[in-house]
């Protein structure tokens, strides 16, 4: 990989959001799964995690990441499948696609202080190749580490979202409200894995490691959508849990082996 977009394994660091629905299986598009990947089922509803993510300066890139998951299992194994992906950064969009098989596309992405009323900048996802104008994006609501205790409770988070909608005109906004509950005690550490299917005819489907620590808060998200917007498999529905990792420190993918020295 080139400088401009870098090798393996990233170190990120920042703050997410994350919350977990159950969707019936009848409202969610044919997503393609790795060999070997099957949804998570209850019932007949599948588990989807939502991610809000603000990748600050001090890590491999800093970038703002909104990332839809189903919950898969992979032999013995319990991981998920990253089907949908919006980041502001085209090296992101790249390493993203090349090394990991995630579908990532760019948008403008916004994430500021909640307000009485949503936050005057949009979020446009599912943008034409080319990266939309970010317009006024409002200050994140994420103090850069060392800036604040860990006690202190974060601000409501707030998002906007619309988009253009295929054959012209726009998509209706979609509004997220992350507010914080509960500070869990410590350093949360996570792990997990993606399992990727090939994104077109010259890839191949990948593992992902994923490693994190951070301050843990339990928080309440509400999700505003509409059948036809972004998210909109999950408009009228209440997310089952939602969490807030703070000021985390996030590892993602696994060094290259080098290659093994041919016969002599």
């Amino acid at each position: 990989m080139s400088d401009s977009c870098p090798p393996p394994p990233w170190r990120l660091r920042g703050t997410a959001h994350a919350a977990l629905w159950l969707v019936p299986e009848d409202r969610l598009p044919p997503w393609p799964m790795a060999p070997g990947a099957r949804p998570l089922r209850f019932g007949r509803r599948r588990a989807v995690v939502v991610f809000w993510v603000d990748y600050r300066p001090g890590g491999t890139l800093a970038y703002r990441e909104l990332l839809v998951a189903v919950a898969v299992r992979h032999g013995t194994a319990i991981g998920g499948c990253a089907v949908e992906a919006w980041v502001d950064d085209p090296r992101s969009v790249a390493a993203g696609r090349a090394l990991w098989g995630i579908p990532k596309r760019l948008a403008a992405l916004s994430f500021g202080p909640a307000a009485p009323t949503p936050p005057a900048a949009p979020m446009p996802l599912g943008a034409p190749p080319g990266p939309p104008p970010l317009r006024g994006t409002p200050p994140s609501a994420t103090a850069p580490p060392g800036t604040a205790s860990p006690d202190t409770p974060p601000p409501p988070t707030g998002a906007l979202a619309e988009g253009p909608r295929p054959g012209g005109g726009r998509l209706p906004p979609v509004t997220a409200l992350h507010r914080p509950l509960l500070r869990l005690p410590g350093r949360l550490p996570v792990r997990a894995r993606l399992f990727q299917p090939a994104l077109d005819a010259h890839g191949s489907p990948c593992e992902v490691p994923l490693r994190a620590t951070g301050s843990a808060w339990l928080t309440r998200t509400r999700l505003h959508t509409a059948p036809g917007a972004p998210l909109g498999y999950l408009a009228d529905l209440r997310p089952l849990a939602a969490c807030t990792l703070r000021d985390f420190d996030f590892t993602i993918g696994r060094a290259a082996r080098p290659p093994r020295p041919g016969p002599r």
